[in-house]
């Protein structure tokens, strides 16, 4: 389970969108995605999600 979840950066690389994107898609709830902490800024996304969000995005 190492590398399990990927910052922003690394997640918006992994599915071709921006960083600014993922966060706000992640916001509204339309992307798994878990906070640290409540309240916090920063977002963290699981590889798996990740991967299966970027096959979906190429079939659309």
């Amino acid at each position: 389970m190492i590398n399990e979840y990927l910052s922003t950066k690394e997640a918006a690389q992994l599915v071709g969108f921006t960083p600014q994107w993922l966060r706000y898609l992640a916001k509204l709830g339309r992307v798994p995605a878990v906070k640290p902490y409540p309240g916090a800024r920063k977002y963290f996304f699981k590889r798996s999600d990740m991967e299966n969000l970027k096959v979906s995005a190429k079939v659309i």
